[in-house]
């Protein structure tokens, strides 16, 4: 538990301007898909759901019924203070709700589980059928990863304890019960960023962080847009993946 202190990224929101700018963009194309893949609503469960926000931004519209579930004790009081309904610890541990969700959301969660395929069979007991699973996760098989070798942010240590190809998550995802397995390019500029941050500390190891980064960081997301941008008009698949499987 330790490595998840309590300024952890996914516990804090951005202090950034661009950085709430582009998170806030990240959040409504994520909101406008949940949609889609519900029907316009339904019941949906964020597992990792740090400080409640994707969970919150969801039971505005009232079309959901949200749950979220969280390891850290402190951040699940904080949800429950926002009248959010968050189970403490793993989703493994949730009891009784078997069936009944419409949406697991799963955004970078399997990179960070002892048993991916464990989590993943949990996840789709807790769905309905023909509910949705659906998150993030770093790509070792990216152009960002050899480029940069051990300044990759994606290897997150002592946080990520496997790294998943397109090939393997899709294995995984058919072998834990899924179906209509879709793997796609994240609109997630901010890995590059994170990338080259590990380089400027590389230099710089003394650099105070905050909630992960550093006072370079947003200067570091101009830069990144770009690459981002490139890699998607060469068709490559970048450091972060996107999928979506159904039950």
């Amino acid at each position: 538990m330790g490595f998840y202190p309590l300024d952890y990224h996914s516990y804090q929101r951005p202090i950034f301007f661009i950085f709430k700018f582009l998170s806030g963009i990240n959040l409504a194309k994520r909101k406008k898909r949940y949609s889609v893949l519900t029907g316009g609503g339904g019941a949906v469960l964020d597992v990792g759901c740090g400080d409640g926000e994707i969970i919150q931004a969801l039971e505005v519209d009232g079309c959901f019924k949200c749950w979220g579930v969280e390891i850290k004790e402190e951040v699940v009081k904080i949800c429950r203070n926002k009248k959010l309904n968050v189970f403490s610890g793993t989703v493994e541990a949730i009891k009784g709700y078997d069936n009944h969700f419409d949406l697991v959301i799963a955004n970078h969660l399997i990179e960070h589980v002892q048993d991916p395929y464990q989590t993943l069979l949990k996840i789709n007991n807790l769905l309905c059928k023909g509910g949705w699973v659906c998150g993030e996760t770093p790509n070792f098989d990216c152009g960002e990863r050899r480029l940069l070798k051990n300044k990759w942010a994606g290897f997150h240590i002592p946080r990520h304890l496997q790294i998943f190809t397109v090939d393997n998550l899709r294995q995984i995802l058919v072998k834990s019960g899924f179906s209509k397995v879709v793997i796609k390019k994240s609109q997630n500029p901010g890995q590059w960023a994170l990338s080259l941050q590990n380089i400027f500390l590389s230099y710089f190891p003394k650099t105070k962080l905050k909630n992960g980064k550093s006072w370079i960081y947003p200067f570091l997301l101009f830069p990144s847009i770009i690459i981002f941008v490139l890699e998607r008009v060469t068709n490559r698949m970048p450091g972060i993946i996107y999928f979506e499987a159904q039950k």
